[in-house]
């Protein structure tokens, strides 16, 4: 696995498409942010406007050799770049990075974002911009190899001024992800931003397709009895 540390995500967001043109085939390629990198075993520092790049490579010894070099090649504008091959090291990063896009986290909430792979960098810029903007303090992941960006948020507590922020918040993003052709929904939030008629809707735009989507529940479930309200558009 290697580690790579830029000065801004535009510059991990270049060494991403090479790897995506190239033979290489990693195992995985992630960038966070620095909330999202701190605590993260052998990683080099990532300053507050930086990105974390890691990309996994998995096969037999020489040819994993073989891949972190060509990697580390790419990261011709990183400040820092480190191979990392202990196991105890790598099993950590990997449960790090499982826990990062964890909804069951107590006190979070929690925006998934959808994006061509090609823009997973700027979603991810874009969704931690957006978050200080509104006075949080982000921790942001980009699943840079299937354009999938996770945003979470946990200020001291979630009282009316903060649920304010996140409701604005969350329009903000869902803006940014229609004009990018992707979607936007919230696996994890307080249950107050939800209610009322002016509550945040999980799953955001329902799509083309919702009337048939809506019609089948009718027909299945006629007298509304099977969990109401809780899948798109409030079925």
């Amino acid at each position: 696995m290697l580690l790579a540390s830029f000065a801004s995500a535009d510059d991990a967001a270049g060494v991403v498409a090479s790897l995506m043109r190239s033979p290489l085939g990693p195992a995985a390629i992630e960038i966070l942010d620095s909330g999202a990198a701190a605590g993260l075993a052998g990683a080099p520092a990532v300053s507050e406007n930086g990105v974390l790049l890691v990309v996994a490579a998995t096969g037999f010894e020489k040819a994993i050799q073989r891949q972190l070099a060509d990697v580390k090649a790419l990261c011709a504008k990183a400040s820092d770049a480190e191979a990392v091959r202990e196991t105890a090291t790598l099993d950590a990063i990997w449960s790090h990075l499982r826990e990062l896009a964890d909804p069951s986290k107590a006190g979070i909430a929690l925006l998934k974002l959808a994006v061509p792979p090609s823009r997973s960098a700027v979603a991810l810029t874009t969704a931690r911009s957006a978050a200080r903007d509104e006075g949080f303090t982000p921790v942001t992941q980009a699943r840079a190899g299937s354009g999938v960006v996770y945003l979470e948020l946990q200020p001291g507590a979630w009282d009316a001024a903060w649920l304010g922020r996140l409701v604005v918040l969350v329009s903000r993003l869902r803006a940014f992800v229609r004009g990018e052709g992707g979607s936007l929904v919230l696996e994890a939030c307080p249950t107050a931003a939800k209610q009322g008629p002016a509550g945040l809707d999980p799953w955001g735009d329902v799509g083309t397709g919702f009337p048939v989507m809506r019609a089948l529940k009718e027909n299945l479930d006629p007298k509304g009895t099977l969990n109401p309200g809780r899948f798109v558009g409030r079925l």
